[in-house]
Formats: structure tokens, sequence, C-alpha cells
């Protein structure tokens, strides 16, 4: 891991963790992820404006929305108003997209 002059995540050297990154495509199927492709994505403030854990690799680009509804908040509205209060068994065991080998 490469730091820079405030001591925060600039870049990686040597070989990459992450190996293969798939994204849900426009036909509906995962797909390898495009390094020339400009993609939108969504997280809070805390990891992308704020560099949080010092990871400052989004620290300087466009946000569309900024500053909407904070995260617990969000997750709050769901449980209550999507799934009325009930955390069914879909959401007891992981869905598999992320494998760590």
């Amino acid at each position: 891991m490469v730091l820079d002059e405030n001591d925060n995540f600039a870049k990686v050297s040597g070989e990459r963790r992450v190996k293969d990154i798939m994204v849900l495509g426009e036909n509906e199927e995962y797909v390898s992820i495009d390094a020339g492709k400009i993609y939108t994505l969504a997280s809070h403030n805390y990891l992308l404006k704020a560099g949080g854990d010092n990871y400052t690799g989004f620290t300087d680009n466009e946000f569309i929305i900024s500053e909407g509804i904070s995260d617990y908040q969000i997750i709050t509205d769901y449980i209550t108003n999507v799934l009325r209060g009930n955390l069914s068994a879909k959401y007891a065991e992981t869905e598999g997209r992320i494998v760590v080998k």
C-alpha cells in the first residue's frame, strides 16, 4: 500500500487483493467490471466523503446526491416500512455474492 503525504491511502502497490469484481450488466447478468467505464455507486459519507479508515479513493469524485438521509435512518425506514419489522429468513444467511479465496 502506498500512502500520500498525509498518511492516507493513495494506491495499491504489488499484487491486488481484490481479483475479480462483477457488476450487474444491462442484460441482468453479472459481468466483469470494465476499468474504462464510469460507474455510479452508493455508500455512506464516512467512506466516500470523509475518507474514513484512511481510504481517500473516492473523496475527489462528483457526488450526485450528498448528505441525504443518515445511514441509520435508511436501514430503520427499510425495516419499518418495507419489511414491516419482519426480518425473515431471507436476511438470515449471506447471498454468496462476496467470496473470499
